[in-house]
């Protein structure tokens, strides 16, 4: 798949696109004879200029005008000199049959994040992934993985090293292979850009898995991401309908300081 996190244009294309694929699915009448109304309309509503007014999470110009205003804090970080990481927590107990993610509380997540890196400094997105051949015994339906993407800066290689390791001993990944948290340093500007596209990019992609043996074979990934569409692109994206940017949120240290000032700058 292109990068296109490497490309402004495109990326924010991406958004809008999104938007109008929705749009124009839910007034097909497959979507009719699959969902409710009460669920079309809804997700009407939060894509419409009432939703980016009250900052829908699912509203392509929210996230675009909160990645302008996270991209100027974060370089405050950038030209100190700190190192910066990527970070991703993505533990098997945050995921939840796909039928019941539009009602999942998102509290625990964020509760867990903040614990596990206390007294670091810390910036995330919570973000919706769907997986549709994921089957265990409580998740015959595929399943939606609440997860987070963020940044830390401010520690040394092997801390971060070392706080990861003792999240992975402690915490399952979704499926054999993949670690439960990874996390890689960003050397240059441009990569701590691109991770932020990549933090506040629409929750839109369905995963495909590899099995890990097989995968390592043929030196490909664990898990193949797609762009959702349709049904499936509805089912993810309902998954965030009502919650605001703020909601997804979650920070820790001088995370907090730097998104209460990215939140401010945001208000309508």
């Amino acid at each position: 798949m292109e990068n296109i996190y490497q490309n402004p244009i495109k990326y924010y294309a991406m958004h809008r696109r999104v938007k109008s694929d929705l749009e124009r699915y839910i007034q097909s009448g497959w979507c009719r004879n699959r969902f409710d109304e009460s669920l079309r309309l809804e997700m009407l509503y939060w894509l419409s200029e009432d939703g980016m007014q009250r900052q829908s999470a699912v509203h392509p110009e929210v996230r675009i005008n909160l990645l302008g205003d996270l991209l100027t804090e974060i370089s405050r970080v950038t030209v100190s000199n700190e190192r910066v990481y990527s970070v991703t927590l993505c533990p098997l107990e945050f995921a939840c049959p796909t039928h019941k993610a539009r009602s999942y509380d998102l509290a625990p997540l964020t509760q867990w994040i903040q614990a596990e890196l206390l007294g670091l400094n810390f910036v995330g997105i919570v973000d919706a992934g769907l997986y549709p051949d994921l089957k265990a015994v409580s998740y015959a339906l595929g399943l939606v993985s609440w997860h987070v993407h963020g940044m830390v800066w401010g520690v040394s290689a092997a801390e971060m090293k070392a706080i990861k390791a003792d999240i992975n001993e402690r915490h399952s990944p979704l499926f054999e292979g993949p670690k439960a948290a990874h996390s890689a340093r960003l050397v240059e500007a441009h990569n701590v850009v691109e991770w932020a596209r990549y933090m506040a990019k629409p929750s839109t992609f369905k995963y495909r898995t590899e099995d890990h043996k097989r995968a390592r074979r043929l030196d490909q990934k664990w898990q193949r991401p797609e762009r959702a569409s349709g049904g499936e692109l509805l089912k993810i994206c309902s998954a965030q309908a009502g919650l605001a940017m703020a909601d997804l949120l979650v920070a820790t240290g001088k995370g907090r300081s730097l998104i209460g000032r990215v939140l401010r700058a945001g208000r309508p």
